[in-house]
């Protein structure tokens, strides 16, 4: 720096150096001559004051003044006016041999000062014209630094920079009245004119454009660059402030950045803000906390706070909107007092207005939203028709995509709910799941294709590739499991578990099936149920059926049968109002407790006793031992043969209910209704039971009797022979 100040001095100063207080004619007089300063000292060892030389290396007569010997004018070794020629810069130089300070003055007022004792220089009209103790500052212009007096390190370079400062150290100041007002202010940077012009105590800022921090007083720690960035700002602390009045009306506002032109533009006092890209946060005056990135994010932002926006327009209308998040070209675009909204892709939420605390991922998502709630769109056009629905979640391109009105819809897949308007409560999962539904509600869909036709039923839940596919309006079926019921249209209250369950089924009701294509031939059959593999078989229409165990229920090729039970493993039912147990290898049926019919009299009417079956029929009756032939094991089982009694029954003229006869002519016997005949013939033995035993109880009194005749006959004999033996004695 030093060598700059030298150049310039060299370069401006033109005037000859003569000796101030007295002119010497070096016609007049004549002084002794040496080579150079060296010999002078060498030859003269002790001068005295006034002593008169000539230093031919100088060409200029030398004057020792008590103190050192210095050059007076006089000859032709002078700098002209006009320049000089013929100069050698190894000799000839402006300035001073020894450590004194060169000072330059203009109408004797300081204007340059080269002191090398402080490590400073100036250069201009009052340059550090007050300085006392300051060390180390450059002030390169008029009136720079002009009152400082203790202030370091200081580099003022511009008409007037720097010009109030007193105290301040570390400044750099470039431009014309950059920091002009800067009293005691440290550590501040100025490039432009103007620029932290009204700078007092600031520390620490940076300013670089014209006007630049203009206004700033007492901020700190502040960065501006670009003409009028942050031009307003008094007190405001660490703002940084990139483009042409970027930050400009900032006064108090904090911890803001800005980058791009007139970003922040109209920011007061709100704080830790962040703008990226022309008029970004434009009209923000007391909102904080917010991030914009795009040309015009966050435009009209006055006072909402802790917003992101990244991308052109990105919530270009929010006013007072909080806690918002978009991204990507004209998300959340209409936005003004919503919040808690996220928006990520082109356009996403771009007509939300005041719809809070949704979210929307993907070109278009929830596009038209307005003032819908809580809602939740990941994926192109997802919920991209939605306004003001609420509390809706769509996962997968065009999920819920016509939704408008509906609400608390969940959707995950592509095209799932797709044709949604008013429907509500309706959870959609897998490709295509829902995909017509428009008004129907509370449904449930999981899986590829599942409930896709579904235009209007409600409270259907359908689990498993294309579970339910066409049912329309049917309301309140459960399918679980691939192709579930999926022919299914308008029936209601089914529930059917296992791959291909209820399969053909389409306007049945309340059947339920359970078990992998249980009941798969039912269609319009009612209150049925089929538990277990290809349960139901081929029944299709019959109600009131129940078919328990794998291929239970009719046999082959029936299809209708009422009211009949199948229960176990191949159990087959041939009739209606039948039940049957077991299929043909069953041996035994058992359990813990004996079977008991309804008997109560008060469900009874018509009573009258019956005695026409009873010993006559059950002695006519003929035990057998049979097997069946559909049983390969031949299992032998001990009965009757249903027609046999049926003959009994003709041949005496009677009725028996244990003989039962289904539409198809088929016998079957209940072995339990036989128990009354044989309480009739039991009764009947016993009724001549007790005949006989009365006959034998008068018998019984005779032969008492006679035993008592036979004992008096017994002592009658007795009596006599007694009385024989006495008489005899007496005679003797």
């Amino acid at each position: 720096m030093k060598k700059a100040i030298s150049f310039l001095i060299i370069i401006i100063v033109s005037f000859e150096t003569f000796a101030q207080s007295s002119n010497i004619d070096s016609k007049s007089i004549t002084a002794a001559k040496y080579m150079d300063q060296a010999a002078i000292d060498a030859a003269i060892t002790s001068p005295e004051e006034g002593m008169l030389v000539y230093n031919i290396a100088l060409k200029s007569y030398m004057v020792y003044d008590g103190t050192t010997w210095s050059v007076q004018g006089g000859g032709s070794s002078g700098w002209g006016l006009s320049g000089n020629a013929g100069t050698d810069a190894t000799v000839n130089f402006i300035g001073t041999t020894d450590a004194q300070i060169l000072r330059f003055k203009v109408n004797n007022e300081t204007s340059g000062d080269i002191d090398p004792g402080k490590d400073q220089a100036s250069f201009g009209f009052r340059a550090l014209n007050f300085n006392t103790s300051g060390v180390g500052n450059t002030a390169l212009g008029n009136e720079t630094l002009e009152d400082n007096t203790t202030g370091h390190r200081n580099t003022a370079s511009g008409n007037g920079a720097l010009r109030n400062n007193t105290t301040g150290n570390n400044n750099t100041a470039s431009g014309n009245q950059a920091l002009e007002e800067n009293v005691s202010g440290q550590d501040n940077t100025a490039f432009g004119t103007y620029s932290l012009n009204k700078n007092t105590t600031g520390e620490s800022n940076t300013a670089s454009g014209y006007q630049a921090l203009y206004s700033n007083t007492s901020g700190n720690s502040n960065s501006a660059t670009g003409r009028a960035a942050l031009a307003n700002n008094t007190t405001g602390n660490a703002n940084t402030a990139s483009g042409r009045a970027a930050l400009f009306l900032n006064t108090t506002g904090d911890h803001n950045t800005a980058l791009g032109y007139q970003t922040l533009f109209s920011n007061t006092t709100g704080r830790n803000n962040t703008a990226t890209g022309t008029e970004a946060l434009y009209s923000n005056t007391t909102g904080y906390s917010n991030t914009a990135t795009g040309h015009s994010a966050l435009a009209a932002n006055t006072t909402g706070d802790n917003n992101t926006a990244l991308g052109y327009q990105t919530l270009y209308s929010n006013t007072t909107g909080s806690n918002n998040t978009a991204t990507g070209t004209e998300a959340l675009h209409l936005n003004t007092t919503g919040y808690g909204n996220t928006a990520t892709g082109h356009a996403a939420l771009t007509a939300n207005t005041t719809g809070y605390s949704n979210t929307a991922t993907g070109k278009n998502t929830l596009a038209s939203n307005t003032t819908g709630d809580n809602n939740t769109a990941l994926g192109g056009f997802s919920l991209a028709s939605n306004t003001t629905g609420d509390n809706n979640t769509a996962v997968g391109v065009s999920a819920l995509a016509f939704n408008n009105t509906g609400y608390e819809n969940t959707a995950v897949g592509k095209n799932s709910l797709f044709l949604n308007t008013t429907g509500y409560k309706n959870t959609a999962s897998g490709y295509f799941a829902l995909q017509k539904n428009e008004t129907g509600s509370s449904n449930t869909a999981s899986g590829s294709n599942a409930l896709r036709d579904n235009t209007s039923g409600v409270t259907n839940t359908a689990m498993g590739a294309s579970a339910l596919f066409s049912n329309i309006n049917g309301d309140e079926n459960t399918a679980f499991g691939s192709t579930v019921l999926q022919n299914n249209t308008t029936g209601d209250f089914n529930t059917a578990i296992g791959g291909g369950a209820l399969y053909f089924n389409s306007n049945g009701r309340f059947n339920t099936a359970s078990g992998k294509s249980a009941l798969r031939n039912n269609t319009t059959g009612e209150y049925n149920i089929g538990i277990g593999y290809l349960s139901g078989g081929t029944h299709s229409t019959g109600d009131n059926n129940t078919f328990l165990g794998s291929f239970s229920g009719p046999p082959s090729g029936t299809t209708l049968v009422i009211n009949s039970t199948a229960l176990g493993y191949g159990a087959v039912v041939n009739a209606s109002n039948k039940v049957r147990i077991g299929n043909s290898s069953v041996t035994s049926i058992e359990g813990q407790v004996a079977y008991s019919y309804p008997s109560d009299r008060r469900l009874k009417e018509n009573i009258v006793t019956n005695n026409t079956l009873g010993l006559n029929f059950i002695n006519k009756l003929q035990p057998v031992r049979y097997s069946y032939i559909a049983d390969k094991t031949q299992v032998r089982h001990d009965g009757f043969i249903a027609q046999e009694v049926e003959s009994v029954m003709n041949d005496l003229g009677v009725g028996f209910s244990g003989l039962k006869k289904d539409s198809d002519g088929m016998y079957s016997l209940a072995y339990s209704d036989f128990v009354m005949p044989l309480v009739n013939a039991v009764k009947e033995l016993k009724a001549e039971n007790d005949l006989m035993k009365a006959e034998n109880d008068k018998l019984k009194i005779q032969v008492a009797k006679i035993s008592e005749i036979d004992e008096l006959r017994t002592e009658l004999a007795s009596l006599r022979a007694l009385l024989m033996d006495e008489t005899g004695s007496n005679t003797k």
